[in-house]
């Protein structure tokens, strides 16, 4: 019984969300442009505010009535409020109807045209390239890599430095054969730092 209110609560959130009634609103222009925001759910959830949320929720009623009745079907714990396409969708809508308004003309040519300066926020940097290939993103660090070549290094939410850094986009795979054994494309994310010339810091008593 369990496992079939899952498939339902399932459902009923994946339900229709990759349609064009869902993700134009949200500022999207195809389904494909918006499934790489959704496999970084956590990282954009970080990013938005409760206002942001609040602002979204009320704009799209209809996706804070979804989880609500997921909610209330469900066991406690089997739904997570971050829901992946939901996030993507408030991310961009954030971006384009609450951040894009604050930014002077030459911010929104400038980012337009694809290019990113120093104190740029993961929303600006998003809206100029879109979402990163690959991110780097603990207590330590944070990173957005672009492929082919490019690691953003933001401080406290602002962009700090950009570097060079080929391959690092592709994370490491386990091969078919043997999974403690690595594919010799991608790179671990030590590797990453190091090319980056990056070190975690170390605690002493």
């Amino acid at each position: 019984m369990r496992y079939l209110i899952l498939i339902f609560i399932f459902a009923l959130l994946a339900g229709c969300v990759n349609q064009p009634r869902n993700f134009k609103p949200a500022g999207f222009d195809t389904w494909d442009e918006a499934l790489p925001y959704v496999g970084i759910k956590n990282y954009l959830a970080a990013n938005l505010s409760a206002e942001d949320w609040k602002a979204f929720y009320k704009r799209f009623p209809e996706y804070w009535n979804d989880l609500q009745t997921a909610k209330s079907i469900a066991f406690i714990g089997d739904v997570n409020e971050i829901h992946p396409a939901y996030t993507a969708y408030n991310w961009r809508w954030t971006t384009l109807n609450r951040k894009k308004p604050t930014w002077s003309a030459e911010k929104t040519q400038r980012l337009e045209s694809g290019s990113v300066l120093s104190d740029d926020t993961p929303f600006e940097i998003f809206y100029a390239k879109g979402a990163p290939n690959r991110i780097i993103w603990d207590n330590d660090f944070e990173i957005l890599i672009y492929k082919p070549d490019t690691a953003i290094m933001l401080k406290a939410g602002k962009l700090k430095e950009i570097k060079d850094c080929p391959g690092c986009w592709e994370a490491p795979t386990n091969t078919d054969d043997d999974a403690d054994e690595f594919s010799k494309s991608g790179m671990h994310e030590w590797d990453i730092l190091a090319a980056l010339d990056l070190k975690r810091p170390t605690y002493t008593k």
